[in-house]
């Protein structure tokens, strides 16, 4: 029964130490409708004239509560952007998360770490109608006129970044050392006429500790408890 007993203590332990949460949005409850810039961290990171994005009631019919809203009227020529920093973070796992409605595909979301875009970067892509793991590489489709959770995976020891939709995932290359925020920019497509709203809830970012580290954490636990016997 000791024995059992230190297990289950072990594994209480590493469950609890899992995952550290670095940002959460609460679904942007507590956010005020209208502009979302200067609200919760986030800033603007628009090019083209555009208004800012909105945080508004969910107008889709699912019932998300608050919701941001990007929708940059026109055919090509600048962005409509936000960018939120909470980093830098590497070493560990980190995963970067949402809930997103597309009502159509014909326009494109660039994601970065940084508006620089001068560290890791992807792209959700009016020709793949996927989003990307990075840049233009492996992809997972998209679906219209329904929420989607999407999860960002870095792997830094790995050197690996996956992206997964609603359990489908697929894993690119990942040349970044660090991950220093996010940011989200909207670009009208140029080709295929304008595109409609882009719905964004519950963002979230966590910090996990690699399998590895877990596993000596669990061990160590596990030795100490038994010098205690």
């Amino acid at each position: 029964m000791r024995v059992w007993t230190t297990a289950a203590t072990v594994v209480a332990l590493v469950a609890g130490s899992a995952s550290a949460q670095i940002y959460d949005s609460g679904g942007f409850e507590g956010f005020s409708l209208g502009d979302l810039p200067g609200q919760g961290g986030w800033f603007e990171d628009t090019a083209g004239g555009y208004a800012p994005a909105q945080v508004m009631l969910d107008p889709t019919g699912a019932g998300m509560g608050n919701v941001v809203m990007l929708d940059p009227p026109g055919t090509a020529g600048g962005w409509q952007g936000i960018e939120i920093d909470f980093g830098p973070l590497s070493g560990n796992l980190v995963t970067v998360q949402w809930d997103q409605y597309r009502t159509d595909l014909n326009d494109n979301v660039w994601m970065a770490d940084d508006a620089s875009f001068s560290g890791w970067w992807a792209i959700q892509w009016d020709t793949s109608l996927g989003i990307h793991a990075e840049t233009f590489g492996p992809s997972v489709g998209l679906q219209t006129g329904v929420w989607q959770h999407i999860t960002y995976t870095f792997d830094f020891a790995a050197g690996l970044v996956t992206v997964d939709v609603n359990g489908t995932s697929v894993s690119g290359f990942l040349s970044a050392s660090e991950i220093r925020g996010w940011a989200f920019e909207y670009e009208p497509g140029d080709f295929a006429g304008e595109g409609g709203p882009f719905y964004i809830d519950n963002f979230m970012v966590h910090q996990v500790p690699t399998p590895g580290a877990l596993g000596l954490f669990g061990l160590g636990v596990l030795a100490a408890a038994r010098r205690r016997r």
